[in-house]
């Protein structure tokens, strides 16, 4: 205990003068240049906003493409030429373009469309074009248009009928020409060809269908060129027609042909053993 004692006093005692080292204070050891400290402050801003972007980058989620699964027995397909034909194998199906048997869809099977545009005219309370469902029948169009009229004969039409786009119907008078004691439906075939030319069908935009089954001309349905078949009925005249019936509808009966400027009482007779609506 006594020597650590003696220990401390010798080295808590003073130094003498004479055995210090001398040191000068007043001699600058190190000096900071600006640039320097400008170059190293714009090195740390580097640094950071690096920093910043690659931890950006490792948090940004990355979507990786599935792996295309080969069907079982695929890798023992080998095409004719000795190839692989496992990318054959795959894209193979009933549902791939190209597939050998591939199957295509149906006409019957396209869904309709939302809505369809049809022209309902002849003796209806508003005539003209109307908007209907695509699965629409024609009593829909008929009901959207007012309705028939009193004088209108509701078997003029096949009220039951599904509707096309562009699409007119006439309500007249008289009754569709029944076959076997079935009402014809407008556009189907029958023995004698397509039944049109008669009160009421539905004629399909672009169709000619002047001429009735009995060789009788449908001044409703008939085009410019086939009035003028019709005996005393030029150009002009048939012109007439087409536009008298384009602004009041359909005829309703054929001596509603003198109404047209040009065909009087005279010739009118004539036209009753060649012209029908």
């Amino acid at each position: 205990m006594d020597a650590l004692r003696n220990r401390l006093g010798d080295l808590l005692e003073p130094i003498p003068d004479d055995e210090t080292l001398p040191i000068d204070f007043s001699r600058k050891r190190l000096r900071v240049e600006r640039p320097a400290v400008v170059a190293t402050a714009v090195i740390a801003v580097l640094v950071v906003i690096a920093t910043a972007i690659g931890l950006f980058v490792v948090a940004t989620p990355s979507a990786s493409m599935p792996e295309v699964g080969v069907p079982v027995g695929a890798a023992n397909v080998v095409d004719e030429t000795g190839g692989s034909s496992v990318a054959d194998a795959v894209g193979a199906g009933p549902h791939r373009p190209g597939a050998a048997g591939a199957v295509a869809p149906a006409d019957g099977d396209m869904a309709p469309p939302a809505t369809i545009v049809v022209s309902v005219v002849g003796l209806v309370h508003r005539p003209g074009v109307v908007t209907v469902a695509g699965t629409a029948r024609v009593a829909d169009a008929i009901d959207l248009a007012g309705g028939m009229l009193p004088e209108a004969n509701p078997a003029s039409v096949v009220l039951a009928a599904p509707l096309q786009d562009g699409q007119q119907i006439v309500v007249g008078a008289d009754a569709l020409p029944a076959t076997g004691g079935v009402a014809a439906i407008p556009g189907a075939e029958t023995g004698g060809g397509a039944a049109s030319g008669v009160a009421g069908a539905d004629v399909a935009p672009g169709s000619e269908v002047g001429s009735s089954a009995g060789g009788l001309i449908n001044i409703n349905t008939a085009t410019e060129s086939e009035l003028e078949e019709l005996t005393g009925i030029g150009p002009a005249t048939a012109k007439k027609i087409v536009s008298h019936r384009e602004q009041n509808g359909p005829f309703v009966s054929v001596d509603q042909l003198e109404e047209v400027p040009g065909i009087g009482p005279a010739k009118l007779e004539t036209l009753r053993s060649e012209a029908t609506v």
